[in-house]
């Protein structure tokens, strides 16, 4: 029996087979996509790639067989119109994916957006919500909108913004690091994360092993300035937060001209999408005055607190 007499006489095992498999793929992509964070047109979502290369094999198979029936001539007639429905049903499918590609693609584009007056808290998820990766940077961050909602909230209740931070911190494979400019701040981010986020793991994160990757050691590190900086200095005086979102890169900057000198409160956002130079530029630089802060010229003027999941607070690290 040649190869072509095979697959005509045993189509149909060999296409729910194929069915089967496409299936499997994607409910790999789904699970990828929503417990490891793998965008669904990210390379490394391999079962995105192998359902639509599978899909693909079933559509230009049902069209192989459908050709051999068709040289059949009249023998054929009963398969070419059972072929013919599976493939009006592949081609919807196909195209519904084709629609589904399109808008992913259109979410990884290029942009750049100015979200004013941030310090509401409803703007809060729209700018921090959905970073994941590996690490996430923040520069100079006010950590103004935190410190609000601790001082007016109600104790012993989880706040959305705190509810933003353990979604995050359970997402990033390693840690999140802060520079901060004012003691102030400083001061609101630790006991933002001390009292308002950290007690609340247990309850809010239900996942063991999104637990256990946010009670690690060291998963918030922040660097206390020892003396205030400049407000005028320019160095000093805006703010940036550098991560992936979604698997792209994604910056945020306060300008200082926008940044109040008295409450610290940004008037504006700059939220740039998926520009690798602008991100690696803001990451570069945060790292090279981390290193200055760990054994170059800025050493005596910052502290490095550690978070300590077993002390249950962030301890100073000589």
């Amino acid at each position: 029996m040649s190869m072509s007499e095979y697959v005509y006489a045993y189509w149909s095992p060999i296409f729910w087979v194929t069915v089967t498999l496409a299936v499997v793929f994607g409910v790999a992509s789904y699970i990828l996509h929503r417990y490891h964070h793998r965008h669904f047109t990210d390379r490394k979502n391999w079962g995105s790639v192998l359902a639509v290369a599978t899909i693909s094999s079933i559509y230009a198979f049902l069209s192989g067989v459908d050709i051999l029936a068709d040289v059949k001539g009249e023998v054929g007639q009963p398969t070419r119109a059972t072929v013919a429905l599976y493939l009006m049903g592949v081609k919807g499918v196909a195209i519904t994916a084709a629609g589904f590609v399109g808008l992913a693609l259109l979410t990884l584009r290029e942009r750049l957006e100015v979200l004013h007056n941030p310090s509401v808290p409803e703007y809060y998820t729209y700018l921090f919500g959905g970073f994941d990766g590996d690490q996430f940077f923040g520069y100079g961050a006010p950590f103004q909108v935190e410190g609000e909602w601790y001082r007016r909230g109600e104790d012993g209740v989880c706040s959305a913004l705190a509810r933003e931070q353990l979604r995050r911190l359970a997402r990033l494979r390693e840690f999140a690091m802060y520079i901060f400019h004012t003691r102030d701040d400083f001061e609101r981010a630790k006991r933002f994360f001390e009292k308002g986020v950290f007690p609340f793991v247990g309850k809010e994160v239900r996942n063991p092993q999104h637990q256990a990757r946010i009670n690690q050691l060291g998963k918030v590190v922040l660097y206390e300035p020892i003396h205030d900086a400049a407000a005028d200095h320019a160095a000093h005086s805006y703010s940036f937060f550098v991560g992936t979102r979604k698997g792209q890169p994604c910056c945020i900057l306060y300008p200082a001209h926008k940044i109040s000198r008295e409450t610290r409160q940004p008037g504006c956002a700059v939220l740039v999408h998926n520009d690798q130079e602008f991100f690696l530029l803001l990451k570069s630089y945060f790292l090279d005055q981390q290193k200055l802060i760990q054994d170059g010229a800025l050493r005596d003027k910052y502290r490095k607190h550690v978070w300590t999941p077993t002390a249950g607070r962030f301890e100073l690290v000589a």
